[in-house]
């Protein structure tokens, strides 16, 4: 499956994260490795589809837009750190390869949806 005409990996920046409690923050930057359809939650309303993205060749880029926004858990409390919000990374939430997912309904495509939180960037 091809996105934006191109083959994978897509470089990417997010506008803004594709789920609210998401650790993105908009600017970060990353591959988009892969995107399938989730069967399990299609039906003929809208396509559920899975997208794979890898931040690894980013991470020190991307900490540094990290913001306080995560309650205390316990990776934090090891932290002695007294702080009221933490980062995804403090709170061990902060992954080098995750999955998103986006619904698209049958009068959109996966691109429009997908370009309301990522611009493609060139290598």
């Amino acid at each position: 499956m091809k996105v934006f005409n191109k083959e994978f990996p897509i470089k990417v920046k997010f506008k803004k994260a594709i789920f609210e409690d998401s650790f993105i923050e908009e600017g970060m930057i990353a591959y988009l490795a892969g995107v399938g359809i989730d069967c399990k939650y299609t039906d003929p309303e809208d396509t559920v589809y899975e997208l794979l993205f890898n931040q690894e060749p980013f991470m020190q880029y991307n900490e540094l837009l990290l913001t306080d926004c995560y309650w205390p858990n316990f990776h934090t409390k090891k932290l002695n750190l007294e702080k009221k919000l933490y980062t995804a990374k403090e709170a061990d939430m902060f992954d080098v390869r995750w999955q998103d997912y986006v619904d698209v309904f049958k009068n959109q495509t996966l691109e429009e949806v997908l370009s309301e939180f990522l611009e493609i960037m060139e290598e």
